[in-house]
């Protein structure tokens, strides 16, 4: 099984959503990475062609080993970290997106709560379910549900483990090659690899 990049939005300013569009896949790893200005909650939802944003998502979440939260027939799914200003959080999720089951997503979570190495960070356990058995999903949303905004660099990208390896690249013309344990250059002709005289 080979993993390669699905999807990925980075954002380039302030925003209360990261969107990212993505090729329908059976499994699938998320990885965010958000900063934000004001208080942080990030939320995410699934859709296929659009994000729904139905009650048909329900979770069970554990933060910092405490006992387990659950809520049913949502219509967001989340990870229990949140509620915080002007952090740094690091989300990896792991997800199964058959169309004809119901979206299972298991997840992991990091927060740094006060900056400074006085104050430890927060972290979560969180699975969840989108009840959905039509369709695979091919959107991803991240939402913030508190009063800050997602800033600058803040970024979800989306890994698949059945997506068709990209075509190899032409090698452009006048190309050198040094090989670095014999020392000795090449030169690609357009054709074949030829030695420095």
């Amino acid at each position: 099984m080979v993993w390669a990049k699905n999807g990925s939005t980075t954002l380039s300013g302030t925003a209360d959503e990261i969107n990212v569009s993505l090729t329908t896949d059976k499994t699938m790893t998320v990885l965010t990475h958000a900063f934000s200005s004001g208080v942080l909650t990030d939320r995410f939802r699934v859709g296929n062609t659009t994000v729904d944003s139905g009650s048909n998502y329900s979770r069970r979440t554990s933060t910092d080993g405490s006992a387990d939260s659950t809520a049913v027939s949502q219509s967001i799914m989340y990870d229990a970290l949140g509620g915080l200003s002007n952090v740094n959080k690091f989300n990896i999720t792991y997800i199964v997106n058959i169309a004809t089951e119901e979206k299972l997503l298991i997840g992991f979570g990091a927060i740094t709560d006060t900056a400074g190495s006085g104050t430890a960070p927060q972290r979560s356990e969180y699975v969840c379910k989108w009840a959905n058995t039509s369709n695979q999903f091919d959107k991803w949303q991240n939402t913030n549900g508190g009063a800050g905004d997602y800033v600058t660099n803040s970024n979800t990208t989306i890994l698949a483990s059945d997506l068709t390896p990209e075509a190899g690249k032409t090698i452009e013309t006048g190309s050198i090659y040094i090989d670095t344990d014999t020392n000795q250059r090449y030169f690609w002709n357009g054709s074949s690899w030829s030695l420095q005289a």
